[in-house]
């Protein structure tokens, strides 16, 4: 079996943590963001999020997984970033996968930024009505880590 796609992006992606004081490394973020983005990400009681698709088209899987990629950047809240991460990729060959292809997980700092990404976001708006233009099936499910 070759490799398979993997997209991982996270809303820290942008800032310079090889230094003791992690700097901007994107044109449109700011040291506040930083500071509030660094609370949230202290904060273990996120809400994780896993969604599964059915796309048989290998073309229709990769342009989900490119929507997914711009998704922590395009994904905002009154002017801001809210995406804490997503993870996407193609499912390897297997017949526990249940015929599900694409396998995405999201985080968010609360059950209310999820709620907000599925009735307001204008970009997982955008994301959705493809993914439901070009799926067979999908299944969502979403838990905070009890492990921790």
């Amino acid at each position: 079996q070759g490799l398979k796609t993997i997209v991982h992006v996270t809303a820290n992606k942008l800032y310079d943590s090889t230094s003791e004081h992690p700097q901007p490394v994107h044109p449109v973020s700011s040291q506040a963001r930083l500071s509030k983005q660094t609370a949230i990400m202290a904060n273990t009681n996120h809400v994780n999020r896993i969604t599964l698709f059915k796309i048989p088209n290998k073309e229709d899987r990769q342009k989900l997984l490119e929507l997914y990629k711009g998704m922590p950047q395009k994904a905002v809240k009154d002017g801001q970033p809210y995406l804490l991460g997503v993870k996407a990729g193609t499912a390897f060959k297997d017949q526990r996968a249940q015929g599900y292809t694409v396998a995405v997980q999201s985080m968010f700092a609360s059950v209310e930024d999820m709620a907000y990404y599925d009735n307001e976001c204008a970009a997982h708006a955008e994301l959705r009505a493809f993914a439901k233009s070009v799926n067979q099936g999908a299944m969502m499910i979403y838990f905070q880590d009890e492990l921790r």
